[in-house]
């Protein structure tokens, strides 16, 4: 058995049945209005133009941004009031939204392609978040995406450096030897420097953006080389390699032989899924048939108690808040319960060049 390294691990799986029929109803219907309906426009010029249509990813704050409309979204006020309140029943007080988002899988989307935790939850250093992903509509496909479950995974878990850091796990490309590593162990960056994003000093945004992209960079070229030294060097030599050098890139081998399982759990409409704060995830990876589809909303939920220390700097979720003035998370400082507040400015940061050129530089490229 694993040892339990964090108060996730006693958390249930799934909710059942949290929202009502007509609930769902106002969900999907805030989806077609407020994201659907840009991905159309977006397809449509795309093809247009006679470019390829931009992919269906993950989409964040569109609902955060709807609480702060005029008129306000009573129906939408007393939904998510409502899964507060079975939140402090269930996990106990304190937990506050911190992130929302539409998760759609179809034959031609998926929403998460890397098996990863949500680095944005380790800004506190506490291990104790979790996403709720309430299951909306669907054809085929009554279950969840693809868990990595510590039960399931225990010789994963031992190589996994919980509690103090957000793992991803980078395929090996061009494996030849069935006996090497299956993928590399990336942990996910945390700094202090992105504070220079979470103040009014444009100034100190620019300098921050500059460090976004130097940093990406180097982790970019750390994997490529990684991958190009595996694809000429013999494994034993490689693996020394790794463990010498390895930290430079925040990259490690996972051990030789370790199986990995994943497991999805059975849904219904209404449900919720609870997506532990410390466990790998990815989008399900089966081959979808024409029709198949899942259309999902999650939250992310964490303890407001505690206080912001380090940042996350490459995933979209945190790209996203940075966006927003009024999401501006203060070195030191409690996390703020936005999403229960009214008549914030979610207008974005003015569009800078510094912006546009950290937008090309995706860790996804690598």
């Amino acid at each position: 058995m694993v040892k339990l390294e964090s108060s996730c691990d006693k958390y249930p799986r799934v909710l059942e049945r949290i929202l009502s029929d007509a609930d769902v109803e106002h969900f999907k219907h805030l989806f077609a209005e407020l994201t659907e309906k840009e991905w159309l426009q977006r397809e449509a010029q795309a093809k247009a133009a006679g470019t390829q249509a931009p992919p269906r990813r993950l989409t964040y704050f569109s609902l955060m941004k709807r609480l702060q409309s005029t008129p306000r979204d009573e129906r939408l006020v007393a939904i998510l009031e409502k899964i507060c309140k079975r939140v402090d029943s269930v996990f106990g007080p304190g937990f506050v939204i911190a992130q929302d988002f539409w998760s759609w899988r179809a034959p031609d989307a998926v929403a998460a392609e890397r098996v990863h935790m949500d680095a944005d939850f380790w800004m506190t250093g506490a291990t104790d978040g979790f996403n709720l992903w309430f299951l909306l509509d669907h054809k085929d496909m009554a279950h969840s995406f693809d868990i990595y479950t510590k039960e399931e995974n225990p010789e994963l878990y031992k190589s996994v450096q919980l509690p103090h850091r957000p793992t991803s796990l980078i395929p090996l490309q061009g494996m030849k030897n069935p006996g090497s590593s299956p993928c590399f162990l990336y942990w996910e960056p945390l700094r202090f420097w992105p504070v220079l994003f979470e103040g009014s000093s444009a100034l100190a945004r620019d300098f921050g953006m500059v460090f976004s992209i130097l940093s990406t960079w180097w982790l970019q070229k750390a994997l490529v080389c990684a991958r190009a030294a595996h694809r000429r060097l013999p494994f034993s030599v490689f693996r020394v390699l790794m463990a010498l050098t390895g930290w430079l890139g925040n990259l490690a081998l996972l051990p030789r032989g370790i199986e990995l399982r994943t497991r999805k759990f059975p849904m219904s409409v209404g449900d919720a899924l609870v997506v532990r704060q410390d466990e790998l995830h990815v989008s399900d990876q089966d081959r979808l048939e024409d029709g198949q589809f899942r259309l999902a909303v999650g939250l992310k939920f964490m303890n407001q108690h505690h206080k912001v220390w380090k940042y996350p700097f490459l995933g979209p979720a945190g790209k996203s808040r940075r966006q927003y003035p009024a999401l501006r998370l203060p070195w030191g400082r409690s996390l703020k319960d936005v999403y229960r507040q009214h008549g914030l400015d979610m207008s974005t940061y003015p569009e800078s060049w510094l912006r546009g050129l950290f937008a090309s530089f995706s860790f996804r490229q690598a």
